[in-house]
């Protein structure tokens, strides 16, 4: 049972969002992760004479450099752009600043 719904506390919209925060970082964070074992693993299964090369680099290290260097850093780019603004003030001192404004 949640504690907020038995004591009848009205949940801060700036948590709600905040979790949705960390959920697109964390996700990110183990994509990014997964991306980086991937690659690395298939660099060290295979011999080095069996590598392929591009600019002298092997095939498998292009790939992770890519990614590490410009993918990764465009979707944290993207996700950063997704984040609300919340305000530091609670919805009540809003409330109470707007009707001083108005007054």
């Amino acid at each position: 049972m949640s504690l907020l719904k038995e004591y009848g506390i009205k949940e801060d919209p700036r948590f709600k969002q905040g979790r949705k925060e960390l959920r697109r970082i964390i996700a990110f964070v183990v994509f990014e992760a997964i991306y980086v074992f991937i690659f690395l693993k298939m660099g060290t299964a295979q011999n080095a004479e069996e590598y392929s090369y591009i600019l002298g680099m092997p095939v498998w290290f292009v790939w992770l450099l890519f990614g590490v260097s410009f993918l990764f850093p465009l979707i944290a780019i993207i996700i950063a752009s997704k984040i609300e603004e919340c305000s530091l003030l609670s919805s009540d001192k809003q409330e109470n600043d707007s009707e001083q404004n108005k007054s």
